[in-house]
């Protein structure tokens, strides 16, 4: 059965409008990293229930909105090279199938998006997060780079049981709300 694209386009939207909304509470120092990353989980549904590509139509939604919006610049630029699209692309990278590729890509995406957009956080805001007194700018890159490598692998992890809680307790409950008939 072809779905209508209205179901797909409001549950988009609304999700979309979900994650713009929690993607404001970045305006708090301390939801700086926490925030875009529950924003990003949203996009798990119609990245199962619809395809792949309607989590990313979610994901640009967003990110377009949320650079129209006050929301934290730092943020949103980890939101947009990395956290953002990360969900829907770890389940296209679980497609594999083999555990070691899978981590060895996954980690290739967030060393080369995170140094990406630290890049851009430092020639565009002009703000050195890695100017620690007397640390050294390269101590101090390196050991942001290697515990970040660390909570990403967690993130990974916690995403994976979000997964798996979807399918598990939300999945009935919401396709019986959006009318998808089909059990698969």
């Amino acid at each position: 059965m072809i779905m209508k694209n209205t179901v797909k386009v409001t549950c988009c939207g609304l999700l979309s409008a979900l994650s713009v909304a929690v993607m404001m509470l970045t305006n708090f120092p301390l939801f700086l990293y926490t925030v875009p990353v529950i924003a990003s989980v949203f996009y798990i549904i119609p990245a199962i229930e619809f395809g792949t590509k309607w989590g990313l139509l979610c994901y640009v939604v967003t990110s377009v909105l949320c650079l129209l919006l006050p929301t934290e610049k730092e943020a949103l630029i980890v939101f947009i090279g990395l956290l953002g699209y990360y969900p829907v692309l770890k389940m296209v990278i679980e497609r594999i199938g083999k555990r070691l590729p899978e981590i060895a890509i996954k980690l290739g995406v967030f060393n080369v998006a995170i140094v990406a957009s630290y890049a851009v956080i430092i020639k565009v805001l002009g703000v050195n997060p890695f100017e620690l007194g007397n640390l050294s700018t390269h101590v101090a890159e390196a050991v942001f780079l290697g515990v970040g490598n660390v909570v990403f692998l967690m993130l990974d992890y916690a995403l994976t049981k979000v997964i798996v809680l979807y399918f598990m307790k939300l999945r009935q409950p919401i396709r019986k709300i959006l009318r998808l008939n089909s059990k698969y």
